[in-house]
């Protein structure tokens, strides 16, 4: 009786909705992953999500996902050290 009881209340804790279910429309989106150098694996975190979605429904697959972080390139990052920006 005492294990069945227990049981129920771990069933009931295990049921509830975890911490990630209560986060915001922002949180749901999936993170982007540049591609990662690695040879041989077709995972997202290895080929990077551009290449990822080029290998299914590519619009549907990006939407999924977070935008991408956008790289400066080395000149735009020099702006503020020449004391133009």
């Amino acid at each position: 009786m005492k294990h069945g009881i227990l049981f129920s209340a771990w069933l009931a804790l295990a049921q509830a909705a975890p911490p990630q279910a209560r986060l915001g429309p922002l949180d749901e989106l999936l993170p982007w992953y540049d591609p990662g150098g690695c040879s041989g694996l077709y995972t997202e975190q290895c080929m990077g999500s551009a290449s990822f979605c080029a290998t299914r429904d590519r619009e549907p697959c990006l939407a999924m996902r977070r935008a991408p972080p956008r790289h400066l390139d080395a000149e735009a990052e020099n702006v503020g050290e020449r004391g133009l920006g």
